[in-house]
């Protein structure tokens, strides 16, 4: 048995085993970005004072997935319209942008 087991062990070694490579093409960028509320009146915050801001956060950081929370439907369409390279999908619990 304990010869069985060796031989066993041998061979399952000798078993290529496959590999995956870390190209940059397999590579995906995934970026969640809390832009709070736009309805909040607190003078300098306020949305459209920080919109600008967020679109070039999101240009820099360059992701292919980006998901958003408290997101009102303005401030998406906002985004979606300045972020033109990416693709709206939404669902009940879901939003984000793809950048693929």
């Amino acid at each position: 048995m304990k010869k069985l087991l060796l031989c066993l062990a041998l061979c399952l070694s000798a078993y290529p085993i496959p590999t995956f490579s870390a190209d940059a093409d397999d590579t995906v960028s995934v970026m969640s970005f809390n832009i709070r509320y736009g309805t909040a009146k607190d003078e300098e915050n306020a949305w459209p004072y920080r919109r600008d801001l967020v679109v070039e956060t999101i240009q820099q950081r360059s992701p292919d997935l980006l998901g958003l929370q408290e997101a009102i439907d303005f401030q998406v369409n906002y985004l979606a319209e300045k972020l033109a390279l990416f693709q709206l999908c939404r669902s009940d619990s879901c939003l984000s942008l793809r950048n693929r």
